[in-house]
């Protein structure tokens, strides 16, 4: 045990962020940077990213990601992906102040819907997907605290 490689067993990722006095945050990783306007927006002409918004779009990105992982693996084309995530959030009413309302707010159930197009055509099209799930960090971790429901559906 005292031989084995940190790294064989880890990859350690580290942000930091920074606030300005407009309440913006951005956010650098070890390439780059981007900018979170608010945890959530619930308004639907701002054009800011909200963290929410990451966070909805890094759980449908890393599924499509590990999607692609899982066909490179098995010789399998992936010719066409797509997908699409709801988020449902509890509570909140309490993000945008209401007096007396002080319950915590959290993603209360997470709806994933899968497309894709595969060349060659596994034999059990569900089970190779569901592959897939083991490939997702987003999701391995996730899923132990959110209920998440995760649906895969075959282009013709």
């Amino acid at each position: 045990m005292a031989n084995e490689i940190y790294e064989a067993h880890f990859y350690d990722v580290r942000y930091r962020a920074v606030m300005d006095t407009q309440q913006q945050v951005k956010v650098f990783t070890d390439r780059n940077s981007f900018n979170i306007s608010k945890i959530v927006n619930f308004d639907n002409e701002c054009s800011n990213i909200s963290s929410s918004d990451y966070f909805g779009g890094a759980i449908i990105s890393s599924l499509l990601s590990a999607l692609a992982a899982q066909c490179l693996r098995h010789r399998t084309t992936l010719e066409e992906a797509e997908g699409t995530a709801q988020l449902q959030l509890a509570n909140p009413l309490t993000l945008v102040g209401v007096k007396g309302l002080d319950d915590k707010p959290y993603f209360s159930r997470i709806t994933l819907t899968i497309y894709a197009l595969l060349a060659p055509e596994p034999e059990d099209f569900q089970a190779f997907c569901q592959q897939a799930l083991l490939l997702c960090p987003i999701y391995q971790t996730l899923s132990r605290s959110t209920p998440i429901d995760v649906s895969f559906k075959q282009l013709l």
